[in-house]
């Protein structure tokens, strides 16, 4: 049952129907919460959908239970960049976008460290 979950939350994310891939991902992970897999798939699903927020709790969360996982924080930090630039272009005030550009950069290090070729096939 759980495998048909996954697997048609996938066929759902790829149909975009975002919001049902979502629904499937989240029963499947009330199952078996700590599936960094599943966690990275939902917070995709999320961050197609438009949800930053919810994208970016589950890719952290994936960061917590796999902290070498280079795609989970490739995720973060892609996620902490954009909204380094958005606060940025919306206050004008670089000091406020410095700290979220500081934990973009120490999750692209991290992502570096853990697998240098993964991460670094995002900057060619």
């Amino acid at each position: 049952y759980n495998d048909a979950l996954i697997q048609r939350g996938d066929l759902l994310s790829a149909s975009k129907d975002y919001a049902g891939a979502i629904a499937d991902y989240s029963k499947y992970l009330t199952a078996k919460p700590s599936d960094v897999k599943v966690l990275k798939v939902r917070g995709q699903a999320y961050l197609d959908s438009g949800n930053e927020p919810s994208a970016l709790a589950d890719f952290e969360k994936a960061t917590s239970l796999a902290p070498t996982d280079a795609e989970a924080l490739t995720l973060v930090g892609g996620l902490y960049y954009s909204r380094a630039a958005a606060e940025y272009n919306t206050s004008g005030d670089p000091d406020k976008a410095i700290p979220i550009y500081d934990k973009a950069i120490a999750s692209t290090n991290a992502a570096i460290a853990a697998n240098a070729n993964y991460a670094g096939a995002y900057y060619y």
